[in-house]
């Protein structure tokens, strides 16, 4: 019989063993979060220089749960409170992570449909710019 054939055989074996209960196989424990019983949104914004509404924009919150959190009326739940840890940790991380999910800035909209010009007649251009939400950049 072959290698294959033979460890067919087996890994049949062992799935018979693990539906049995009297398997030896090998498990993965996944260690459960420490989820933070408390976070200082304030403190960590403070730290990274921004006001609510700027923290709020750049990490996904709504500037109402901002505030909210900041003064007290809310706490974050589990899951935010996480996220808020990794953000007071490593802003950069997460910056990095987001960074696919942040829309175009506008001067950077109108350099690629600058460059949608060269390649497209000039008849496109204004429909181009428009459906990107930006101003027409000035003629040379």
């Amino acid at each position: 019989m072959s290698k294959v054939g033979k460890d067919l055989i087996k890994a049949m074996g062992e799935v018979l063993e693990h539906t049995r209960g009297a398997s030896n196989a090998r498990r993965v424990y996944v260690a459960p979060v420490q989820v933070p019983t408390t976070v200082d949104v304030a403190a960590i914004r403070h730290g990274l220089n921004l006001t609510q509404a700027e923290f709020a924009a750049r990490f996904g919150f709504s500037k109402g749960n901002v505030r909210n959190w900041e003064q007290g009326h809310r706490g974050p739940d589990g899951a935010a409170r996480v996220y808020l840890k990794i953000i007071e940790d490593n802003p950069k991380v997460v910056d990095k992570a987001l960074a696919k999910l942040r829309p175009l800035s506008r001067e950077t909209a109108r350099k690629a449909l600058r460059q949608y010009d060269h390649s497209q007649s000039k008849t496109s251009r204004p429909r181009a710019m428009a459906k990107a939400g930006v101003d027409a950049p000035d003629e040379d």
